[in-house]
């Protein structure tokens, strides 16, 4: 009697403890828009992208609880501690009561491939982008409902479907205004009205869209599809702020360039270490003009360094460059020397060639001659100053 006493006394302590941290949030995913909702107090706090099962059936839909909280969760399945870099967990891991499984299963987490969020490829957990999870890590409170559901309805429907007490709206004035470039920088879900209630099937990818409303928080926006309304939370309202003078950067191999300031953001990759122009910023974002349109560049990259070079024609040519030069000649291929600590550089004629040193900082920008300026079959130049003792080169172009 006393042993069942004492445990009437257990679980009335526990469900108590229960009752007291019942907590004031809720959360919705959609795996439809592969979205993620966080309430607080009623009230639509923030959204964020996710990723969820690569089938549907992999990610659990119903009302589960988080249960459990854990910065560096180890990555058990391939024995990877928490904190690694190759965690597929992140380093912050929020455990669902789903399917059986007390938080040690399901999880909303962070990732070790920022590429994969909005996208179906999880074993049945909710991936999000790392400084996204942090942040609602901080925020959220154990024994917070957690809604999955695979639905067309707006998240404020969803709720409401669930019995969850959310906040009417206030509606704000719509107002007229001129043309308003806008560059999103996270996908953004569509409305037919400034309403989270009139949500529509459709999300934007980051890119440049005009806005010709405005109504509080929310923009009106011409669509392929239509006008709609949008309310982006991670966004550029105007025009890009300008460079007053265009900043030359030298930029290595394999720079990666964006189509709007943001990691994760479509992309293509060059192969060609070359200078450009800068004529706007963005924290550490440059925006240049590029061959496939105007990009974006981020990172810390060096100005070009002025190093002096003179042509050497043919009559100025000591006996030994002479042989050297003769027997370049037989080739297309860019070389270099360097005799008596000057580097001469030898360089096919109508090619503009950019001079790079062994760490990749350029030292000479765009060494050009015409079959005017150099009747020869190849060009060969003096670079003058404090140079390294060996350098590099890479063909930016063919003139015509």
């Amino acid at each position: 009697m006393t042993v069942f006493t004492a445990l009437l006394l257990i679980m009335g302590w526990t469900s108590s403890i229960r009752a007291e941290e019942k907590s004031d949030q809720f959360i919705i995913i959609n795996k439809s828009t592969n979205k993620l909702a966080f309430y607080e107090k009623g009230e639509l706090v923030k959204t964020f992208s996710v990723a969820t099962g690569k089938k549907i059936t992999y990610t659990p839909e119903g009302v589960f609880t988080i249960v459990n909280k854990i910065k560096n969760r180890p990555y058990y399945t391939k024995n990877i501690p928490g904190g690694d870099p190759r965690n597929p967990l992140g380093d912050r891991w929020m455990g669902l009561h789903a399917r059986g499984t007390y938080g040690t299963t399901y999880g909303i987490h962070g990732n070790s491939n920022e590429n994969s969020i909005g996208k179906y490829v999880s074993a049945g957990c909710v991936r999000m982008h790392n400084k996204e999870v942090r942040w609602l890590f901080d925020q959220v409170k154990v024994n917070t409902p957690v809604v999955i559901t695979h639905s067309k309805l707006s998240f404020d429907a969803i709720a409401k479907a669930n019995k969850l007490d959310i906040v009417a709206e206030v509606a704000a004035p719509i107002k007229k205004i001129a043309d308003t470039p806008i560059l999103l920088l996270q996908n953004t879900l569509l409305f037919q009205k400034p309403s989270v209630k009139e949500a529509t099937p459709y999300a934007l990818s980051p890119q440049k869209v005009t806005a010709f409303e405005k109504a509080g928080d929310w923009y009106h926006i011409k669509t392929w599809f239509g006008d709609a309304w949008m309310k982006p939370e991670q966004k550029i309202v105007g025009e890009i702020p300008a460079i007053a003078v265009d900043l030359k950067l030298a930029i290595p191999e394999k720079t990666v360039l964006h189509t709007v300031p943001v990691k994760g953001s479509p992309s293509l990759v060059t192969s060609s270490p070359q200078v450009v122009k800068a004529f706007g910023k963005w924290g550490n974002w440059y925006s240049i003009h590029s061959e496939q349109g105007d990009r974006w560049i981020n990172g810390t990259f060096s100005a070009p360094t002025a190093v002096t070079y003179d042509m050497i024609l043919p009559e100025q040519m000591s006996e030994e460059i002479s042989h050297w030069y003769d027997e370049q000649a037989k080739t297309d291929e860019a070389s270099s020397s360097v005799w008596n600590g000057e580097t001469y550089i030898f360089i096919p004629r109508g090619e503009v060639l950019t001079i790079w040193d062994l760490s990749d900082h350029l030292i000479v920008e765009g060494v050009t001659y015409s079959y005017v300026d150099f009747p020869a079959p190849h060009t060969l130049v003096k670079l003058t100053g404090i140079l390294p003792k060996e350098v590099k080169f890479h063909i930016i172009r063919k003139l015509p």
